[in-house]
């Protein structure tokens, strides 16, 4: 197994080492992977982290969301072979437990979707079909599926770390990441009656409460535990979303491409016919 490094910006060898290291031990635990390669790359800033990569996914005709943007970490497989990138000015922010954390998540995803498909999403029928009776563009669609996708593949992602006994960092990553940002805040107060942007702030939060289930699925945790955290949505909307991710408990036995049907089916039953229908009316 080996893991490349690269650097853009100032970044000491003692920093370099202690991210590679964290993520030797993680590769060593699941020795039972067929992982040959990794890139890790790590970048002093944020600026320069998302200005390689725009310029990455523009060189492959990769359209982006821009989701992404404001991520600590984050994985790719464009190429087919596994990326990690890292912005060390976030990384460098966070305490010991909570940096193993965001690594060891990055480094799971090359374990689980480090090819090309795992990137690239049909459209599922039921989606297809609420773009017709609500008159909704393609781009929308884009969106909607990849906050589908990575609210998939971050369960995915907890539940393989916690199956290898990563457990009280993974309920520490997933803690943090549950409490909704001045930016949640602010773009649900900005969405606010607009169907399409207010779907789009929920979704938003699904990969967080998918992370938090998987952290704490044997815990029994019920929508009182994580109340506070969406109490910004109107109360409807955010227990049938945490239903939603919930619901990922029951596909374990699917693969990644099966569960994301079957989550965009839920969402198009219980969110999307429900809230466009009524803003119609």
């Amino acid at each position: 197994m080996q893991i490349i490094i690269q650097n853009f910006g100032k970044i000491s060898e003692e920093e370099k080492l202690e991210i590679q290291s964290i993520m030797k031990e993680f590769y060593q635990r699941l020795k039972s992977h067929d992982l040959e390669l990794v890139d890790l790359i790590i970048f002093e800033n944020s600026s320069l982290m998302e200005a390689y990569s725009k310029l990455q996914q523009d060189s492959i005709g990769v359209v982006s969301t821009g989701s992404e943007t404001g991520f600590i970490a984050s994985h790719e497989a464009w190429t087919g072979i596994p990326r990690i990138l890292v912005c060390f000015e976030r990384l460098e922010k966070l305490e010991p437990i909570m940096k193993q954390a965001v690594l060891r998540h990055e480094a799971a995803h090359s374990l689980l979707h480090g090819s090309p498909e795992y990137y690239i999403f049909q459209i599922p029928r039921s989606l297809s079909k609420a773009a017709e009776i609500f008159n909704l563009p393609r781009d929308l669609l884009i969106e909607i599926l990849y906050l589908i996708s990575i609210a998939v593949k971050d369960y995915e992602v907890i539940r393989l770390l916690t199956s290898h006994d990563y457990v009280e960092d993974q309920i520490t990553y997933s803690s943090y990441f549950i409490k909704p940002g001045k930016d949640d805040l602010q773009a649900w107060k900005i969405s606010e009656g607009d169907s399409k942007k207010e779907l789009l702030c929920l979704l938003s939060r699904l990969k967080d409460l998918t992370c938090f289930i998987a952290a704490h699925k044997n815990q029994n945790i019920g929508y009182s535990i994580i109340e506070k955290q969406l109490d910004y949505f109107p109360k409807i909307q955010s227990t049938t979303l945490y239903s939603i991710a919930q619901s990922l408990t029951e596909m374990d036995n699917h693969d990644t491409f099966i569960k994301v049907e079957l989550v965009t089916e839920l969402i198009v039953k219980r969110l999307m016919e429900h809230g466009f229908s009524s803003k119609q009316k």
